[in-house]
């Protein structure tokens, strides 16, 4: 898993939601096969809020980070854009929520993409595995 977290002391306001979406309802996982493609966006750091489609709940892929080190991640969400063309995201977008277009519901953590082109995609990691490996919740 690849995950960041951000600890609250109070010393900052804090709301829970995405800015320009408003609260997540709550989890969404598994997510059943009967709604692949399922619609999904995110808000990214650096892409802004871009929608696509989970096509795989099962994907096995590896990452090479920038040391060399190829790590391969499998049980992960497989996501296209929505727009073709355009980028589902961009790096920088990393550890953004992902979340069902319909619901709001959190459905995983953005991690890895490909660069833009016939092969464009982006991994996220179910988001209930995150939570719970983590011991963390949402606000």
């Amino acid at each position: 898993m690849d995950a960041g977290l951000v600890s609250l002391n109070g010393t900052r306001p804090s709301v829970g939601g995405i800015d320009g979406i408003g609260p997540l309802h709550s989890t969404f996982d598994p997510i059943p096969l009967t709604r692949i493609p399922l619609p999904v966006e995110i808000v990214g750091a650096c892409s802004g809020r871009s929608s696509g489609f989970v096509t795989s709940v099962s994907a096995t892929i590896p990452i090479t980070y920038p040391s060399g080190r190829t790590i391969w991640f499998s049980e992960q969400l497989h996501i296209v854009s929505a727009q073709p063309g355009r980028e589902f995201s961009k790096g920088g977008d990393s550890g953004a929520v992902l979340f069902d277009t319909e619901s709001h519901r959190a459905i995983g953590l953005l991690f890895a993409g490909e660069p833009s082109g016939a092969h464009d995609f982006a991994i996220a990691t179910p988001i209930r595995r995150v939570l719970d490996r983590l011991g963390v919740t949402f606000l």
